[in-house]
């Protein structure tokens, strides 16, 4: 748990770590350099908790430095991310140990989560795929787990070397989980097990800019990895804009997009490790994202709607039923 001037949520985060069912565990808090009370929270805990560790740096370094400093002073076989204003379900490092038990494949394993605001109102429910291919698979559009649910066996963090300290703040754990991906299985329970903080506002345009440029670079290295090949940088951003309803606005792009896609999802399937059972869940939803494509396109590009149409079909002709299933609840939604 990195933290910097947390005194506000510092010590609810603890809190939820000490209050796991699971008891065997370390806490290791990289104190990463805060001006304000939280070195002496901590101190409280750790006088209080032999579990609990701190490492005080003599000067701010930043969240990447402290994550990296905290996994190399870990000891266990099972690393587990927490940030220092969010809140772990009790259950959570209990049944997240048990998934890794039950799926020696899995290297990485993440959960749902809650968002909440600063005084821990419900907001909403965020999900990710629990399907190791599907996981896999989303990681060409965005990061398919969240960070600070994620549990990790030590040889991941030995693999990669930790987080790249090149990434802009808040694109290092992608970057983590896209290296991890090509050599070991990406998962989530499929359950809420963390509360995410959500600061409205708590980034500037300058610095958003920064990491949608940082994600963009990963997002086009994992596509790389998968097709043996770069694409154009244009694409690459249209395949992050799809998780967040951003879509190309002219038919030739649309077209562009769907045919990338296709391929996209023949050479995913051309993995080893991948059962019949998962090679049909990503088609359908690479299906799905396709067909997508050629209702948007309906109005610019009577041709090219029928040309996505037939590009859905024949990725997986199942899913129509579901992308038909998806529209209606957005649509119930509004």
């Amino acid at each position: 748990m990195p933290v910097y001037d947390g005194e506000r949520h510092v010590a609810e985060a603890v809190e939820s770590i000490l209050n796991q069912t699971m008891k065997d565990f370390e806490l290791i808090v990289v104190d990463d350099g805060s001006k304000d009370r939280t070195a002496e929270i901590l101190q409280t805990y750790a006088v209080r908790d032999s579990r609990v560790r701190i490492h005080t740096a003599s000067k701010n370094a930043g969240a990447i430095a402290s994550r990296n400093t905290g996994m190399q002073l870990s000891r266990g076989d099972l690393i587990a991310a927490m940030d220092a204003d969010d809140i772990s379900l009790p259950s959570r490092l209990e049944k997240q140990v048990a998934y890794l038990d039950a799926h020696p494949t899995v290297g990485v394993v993440g959960a749902y989560v809650k968002l909440i605001d600063g005084g821990q109102s419900p907001r909403q429910i965020r999900t990710f795929p629990s399907r190791p291919a599907l996981a896999a698979w989303s990681m060409l559009f965005l990061n398919s787990v969240a960070h600070p649910t994620v549990m990790m066996r030590r040889e991941v963090l030995a693999k990669t070397k930790g987080y790249d300290r090149v990434c802009k703040g808040g694109t290092e754990d992608y970057d983590l989980f896209a290296r991890a991906s090509a050599f070991t299985r990406l998962g989530n329970v499929p359950e809420v097990l963390l509360c995410y903080r959500k600061w409205e506002g708590s980034m500037t345009r300058v610095a958003w800019e920064a990491q949608d440029a940082d994600a963009t670079r990963i997002t086009g290295n994992v596509v790389a990895t998968v097709l043996g090949e770069r694409v154009a940088e244009d694409l690459v951003r249209m395949l992050r804009g799809l998780p967040r309803d951003s879509y190309p606005t002219t038919g030739d792009d649309l077209k562009r997009l769907g045919d990338l896609i296709v391929r996209l999802n023949a050479a995913f399937a051309r993995q080893s490790w991948l059962t019949a059972e998962d090679r049909r869940a990503v088609a359908r939803d690479a299906g799905i994202k396709i067909w997508l494509l050629g209702a948007l396109a309906v109005k610019r590009s009577p041709a090219v709607a029928a040309s996505l149409a037939a590009a859905a079909f024949g990725v997986s002709p199942r899913s129509l039923a579901g992308f038909v299933l998806k529209a209606a609840r957005r649509v119930t939604r509004r």
